[in-house]
């Protein structure tokens, strides 16, 4: 086995809704944001296109601030997975980025593209079954 490896993830897009924050029983901040990352493929012509959308549950230590839905921001953090078994269904895998706040970074205000097309529309968009509600006690930013 090597001795190198590497858990980071980079990430730049569009927020699906607005950052929520919440507490733990301990009392530290936790936010959750969900981040819309599109592919973009050049087509036969040589013109841009979108392509697949995907969306990213990012759990944030701290309060990363006030962002708004639309708002484009970087983040960087460590993937990781959140196992819950149930008793009358199959036991269910919930990958997330776990990220500081200090590593949540707005590149670009939704109040700053008024005017302008919108990089995607909420409703279009079926966010699934994200995850379980948020019980991280016991965690710390790097877990």
């Amino acid at each position: 086995m090597s001795q190198y490896n590497l858990n980071e993830v980079n990430l730049i897009g569009n927020l699906a809704h607005a950052a929520s924050l919440s507490y733990t029983k301990a009392g530290k901040p936790v936010t959750v944001i969900d981040l819309f990352t599109n592919d973009r493929v050049q087509d036969e012509h040589g013109n841009w296109q979108n392509g697949r959308s995907d969306c990213h549950r990012i759990k944030v230590w701290g309060d990363c601030g006030e962002y708004s839905k639309g708002d484009t921001v970087s983040v960087k953090g460590k993937l990781r997975c959140d196992v819950v078994k149930s008793d009358t269904g199959p036991t269910k895998y919930y990958n997330y980025v776990s990220a500081k706040a200090a590593d949540v970074t707005l590149v670009s205000s939704r109040g700053a593209r008024q005017g302008t097309q919108q990089p995607y529309q909420r409703e279009e968009y079926d966010l699934g079954d994200l995850g379980p509600p948020l019980d991280m006690d016991g965690l710390s930013p790097g877990d």
